[in-house]
């Protein structure tokens, strides 16, 4: 074998084994995205369920008049609550709380 098929030879082994080591780090890095994209989810999911009981217990201080908020956040859980019953109502069930008691407007002498 001459030196030029003797130097090719070397330089494709090289070439092989470096396309061998860039798929292995593909492969380790999918593996890893798997992971991350499963821990985003489960922390999304927690998120979620931290929300849910967090607008469920200012819900019910709100509408049980327990909490004093501000007009435009009672109005935000009024109209939450009113989605919700709406929600319940089309799946046949009946709403878990009572609406938020509207107060009535002071009259003027």
């Amino acid at each position: 074998m001459d030196r030029y098929q003797e130097l090719r030879q070397q330089v494709h082994g090289l070439w092989q084994r470096a396309l061998k080591q860039v798929e292995d780090a593909k492969r380790i890095l999918e593996r890893q995205r798997g992971r991350i994209d499963a821990d985003l989810q489960r922390l999304r999911t927690e998120r979620d369920k931290v929300l849910k009981k967090l607008r469920a217990q200012t819900g019910r201080l709100v509408t049980n008049g327990s909490v004093r908020v501000p007009e435009i956040v009672k109005r935000t859980v009024d109209r939450f609550n009113g989605i919700i019953d709406r929600i319940v109502s089309r799946q046949g069930g009946t709403p878990a709380r009572a609406p938020a008691k509207k107060k009535k407007a002071a009259r003027r002498k």
